[in-house]
């Protein structure tokens, strides 16, 4: 799916990254792996080692879990408009 903000002007900054902390202090969207998910994997990778597996041993792993954050507000700060399905894909909206 194709997001065209349809944004030409130059002083406009559009926020888009893979954490939804932004999200809430104003950025417009985020997609990315569930940090929680990251933070328990990282947790049992821990665990491991603690019991004694070598750390180059240890398979490489990453989230399968992604989420997506939609920041309404920003969006209309900034005239676009976000389709219905990319609305009803989100994990959060910020209204």
């Amino acid at each position: 799916m194709r997001l065209d903000l349809g944004l030409n002007s130059s002083n406009v900054a559009v926020v888009l990254n893979f954490t939804g902390c932004t999200i809430a202090a104003g950025g417009l969207m985020s997609y990315g792996g569930a940090i929680t998910e990251a933070y328990r994997l990282a947790g049992v990778y821990t665990g491991r080692v603690l019991k004694g597996e070598k750390v180059g041993e240890l398979p490489v792993q990453q989230s399968t879990k992604v989420e997506m954050f939609l920041n309404l507000q920003a969006a209309r700060g900034l005239g676009v408009s976000v389709p219905l399905p990319l609305l009803g894909r989100a994990d959060e909206v910020i209204e």
